[in-house]
């Protein structure tokens, strides 16, 4: 049995992207109501806070803490042509084994088959100075990347590691970090 979770933020007692969650537990295989499972307690229902629930064929477990936004001054791109990740599983040894083997970095940038996929807890948007644009082939298709390409604010392309340095900016986004322009990052922290 493959444990798998979600991450949902809750700002202020608001729920946000349940209906992109819920298509992803879904497609997991697995079915799970989040509207009926998230009742929001009492002493979480101001400020950001970040709800994880584990689950198979039924609810393990539900958790709610506060979530403070982690800036990114350094981040390293890795190679891994046999890294898979398509469910959003509980067990992440093989990436948290990149991060932990680049632990002086705030993050890892991950490519597969020379093309850019995602960072260990995030998709990635970069800005190339007219749009900005995300790997057609991330190793996670993320709820805040799908709501983002939904909406026409991203658009998918396949990026090479050599597109890189024609970017102006990145940002990482997953269910805590919404993209938001003024939170991206300039190129030079990422280290080849």
């Amino acid at each position: 049995m493959c444990l798998l979770f979600e991450t949902i933020k809750i700002l202020d007692g608001k729920i946000y992207n349940l209906k992109f969650h819920q298509k992803r537990v879904n497609n997991s295989g697995y079915y799970l109501d989040l509207s009926k499972i998230i009742q929001v307690p009492k002493q979480y229902q101001t400020g950001l806070i970040k709800c994880k629930i584990i689950y198979s064929h039924e609810l393990k477990s539900i958790s709610f803490e506060p979530y403070k936004f982690k800036k990114i001054r350094n981040i390293k791109i890795i190679h891994d042509d046999e890294i898979t990740y398509s469910k959003k599983y509980l067990n992440r040894r093989k990436i948290d084994d990149l991060l932990a083997q680049n632990k002086n970095y705030d993050d890892i940038l991950i490519i597969k088959n020379k093309l850019i996929t995602d960072s260990s807890k995030a998709n990635i948007v970069f800005f190339d100075g007219g749009k900005w644009i995300t790997p057609a082939s991330p190793l996670l298709e993320g709820t805040q990347r799908e709501k983002l390409l939904k909406n026409k604010i991203i658009a998918k392309q396949e990026i090479k590691i050599e597109n890189i340095k024609s970017m102006k900016y990145f940002m990482l986004i997953n269910a805590m970090n919404e993209f938001n322009p003024e939170n991206s990052c300039d190129i030079s922290v990422i280290s080849f």
